[in-house]
């Protein structure tokens, strides 16, 4: 293969890795980006666009044995993450359960956290600047995601707790990465 060939192939990997739930010829993806394509799916979900649920902010994102716990500015729930045969190599395939009895009011309603739309961008942002300074945040399994006043708290599984601020000027996203 020439170096446009080989270039080629790189770029298509790399687009392969943006497709959906299913797999591809790629290997299995790090953990990081798999659970970034959960969480995905969890805040495209369709609970996020009904009447109940279009304006509620999420506070957290928490990795459970199961699938994720939600907090959001007035309600707690639970969306189940159910991994699929795969077939190929490839991504993990999955499907996101949700039971809506798993909804639970909060005691305490808040303004604070982000809409899903909102915090979906985040992440991807986050991730995809913190893989340009450590490709190894990537191979990382994510804990918790906690929305803060002024960005979030990422706690990975190795006992790490990242904190990123996120400001807004001109409609353009600029963080500032912490421990």
């Amino acid at each position: 293969m020439n170096k446009i060939d080989l270039f080629l192939n790189h770029q298509n990997r790399l687009a392969n890795l943006n497709t959906t739930h299913e797999t591809s010829k790629l290997g299995a993806l790090p953990p990081g980006v798999q659970q970034q394509k959960e969480i995905d799916a969890i805040l495209s979900h369709s609970i996020w666009k009904t009447e109940d649920f279009e304006n509620e902010k999420i506070l957290r994102i928490r990795r459970t044995e199961s699938g994720y716990l939600v907090t959001t500015s007035s309600y707690v729930m639970h969306f189940d993450v159910k991994y699929l045969p795969a077939m190929n190599m490839g991504p993990v395939p999955f499907r996101i359960d949700f039971d809506p009895s798993s909804i639970e009011k909060r005691l305490t309603p808040t303004s604070h956290g982000a809409y899903p739309d909102q915090l979906k961008n985040e992440i991807h942002e986050i991730l995809a600047n913190y893989l340009e300074k450590s490709p190894f945040f990537s191979s990382m399994a994510i804990n918790e995601i906690q929305r803060t006043d002024n960005g979030l708290t990422v706690k990975a599984q190795n006992g790490i707790t990242y904190k990123i601020s996120i400001t807004y000027k001109n409609n353009e996203m600029i963080l500032n990465f912490g421990n």
